[in-house]
């Protein structure tokens, strides 16, 4: 029996407004799909691409600490700002070749058997400053005398002095005409500051070495205490005869902490600042070699007590380089920078590493520090040739 025709069920409209709203469901489902997809596969790549570079930073970092290429290019001589010397003062910079610098004298490369304490200059086949029995070597000086003394220990100023004849001077009377028995080391010590500037000549000094030495006593430049004591080694506002020494955020070798002054070890010397090696950086750019000897030859003060303007922004400016990884880089790609920063606090050498990255696409910042252990300054100049008589 045939079934009519006015029986025969079709799609109502309903059912086919529900079925296509379903099927753009799952079309738009599909597509949000393929394009979540496809934006996790461009942001891993771009996070690849991050972390590749971050990588890339810290083993530039590491291998600038090795390379010191940032202060001083072997390679390139338009790069070597720190070889310069000021044949006026006779002072050199950290990368100054020591034959420019330090001439030495009452020894010979071809002898180094002999050791007199009229030597002068630097031998670098002596290892002086690991041997003990080296009677050069031992420092002699009241360790407790202060600044401003009445001499009631005596005048230790015969005993051990840059001068090898010295005629002293006493409240209680002169002592004439002494023949100094020790002078070597006073003046190594000098002429590693001479030559090299602060950092340089701690790097150069033994461990445990005592900064601070007399000399002929001067009222005047280079003034002296009135036992002898060099005021440079123990008075904060000490300066020197050309005029400022440093910049405003700095002082002499030695820092204020409580006017603690008297010869001693390193540690006190800057427990409250630092010394500093200063690279060419976009801060420091303009600095001539007067410049560059005065700031070689002060400390900043970046710990307690220091300020945020005054004191660490001038300091990380023109200490802390800022090297792009990458100069040349496509657009999608981070900006990275590679900075180091070496200085000596509480007697230790730290060179601090940042590696910054800048996202292409939010602008945001984001920065890793870490501290990195390789090549001495010494080492350094030792790999360049520059400490060869």
């Amino acid at each position: 029996m045939r079934c009519s025709t006015m029986y025969q069920r079709g799609f109502t409209l309903i059912e086919v407004m529900i079925a296509s709203a379903l099927g753009l469901t799952v079309c738009l489902t599909a597509f949000a799909g393929l394009r979540a997809a496809a934006q996790s596969v461009s942001f891993a790549e771009r996070l690849a691409t991050e972390n590749a570079l971050i990588r890339a930073g810290m083993n530039a970092a590491y291998h600038e600490v090795d390379a010191w290429q940032t202060y001083d290019d072997p390679a390139d001589a338009t790069r070597q700002r720190l070889r310069q010397y000021d044949a006026t003062r006779r002072m050199g910079l950290p990368f100054t070749p020591l034959n420019d610098s330090w001439t030495p004298s009452g020894w010979s490369p071809t002898d180094r058997t002999t050791w007199d304490e009229d030597d002068r200059g630097w031998n670098s086949g002596e290892a002086w400053s690991m041997d003990a029995t080296n009677a050069r070597t031992w420092w002699r000086g009241n360790h407790a005398e202060r600044l401003r003394t009445d001499l009631r220990y005596g005048r230790y100023a015969i005993f051990s002095n840059r001068e090898s004849s010295l005629n002293v001077v006493s409240p209680a009377g002169d002592y004439g005409t002494v023949d100094v028995a020790h002078t070597w080391l006073p003046n190594q010590l000098a002429g590693l500051r001479d030559a090299l500037g602060y950092y340089g000549m701690i790097d150069y000094m033994p461990a445990n070495a005592i900064y601070g030495f007399y000399q002929a006593y001067s009222g005047a430049y280079p003034w002296t205490s009135w036992s002898s004591v060099s005021c440079e080694w123990v008075q904060p506002d000490y300066d020197w005869d050309w005029g400022t020494r440093q910049s405003y955020n700095g002082d002499t070798f030695s820092n204020n902490d409580g006017w603690t002054c008297h010869m001693r070890s390193l540690y006190s010397l800057n427990y409250a600042s630092s010394y500093a090696l200063y690279p060419p950086t976009a801060a420091n750019a303009g600095w001539d070699v007067d410049t560059l000897v005065r700031e070689h030859r002060c400390q900043k003060y970046t710990g307690y007590g220091s300020n945020r303007d005054l004191d660490m922004l001038p300091f990380i400016a023109t200490a802390m380089t800022a090297d792009s990884l990458v100069p040349l880089k496509p657009s999608a790609w981070p900006q990275v920078k590679v900075s180091i920063c070496r200085s000596i606090k509480i007697r230790r050498f730290n060179n601090l590493c940042k590696v910054t990255w800048t996202s292409p696409i939010t602008g945001d910042t984001a920065e890793l520090s870490f501290s990195g252990f390789g090549t001495t300054l010494r080492g350094a100049r030792q790999d360049r040739g520059l400490d060869q008589p």
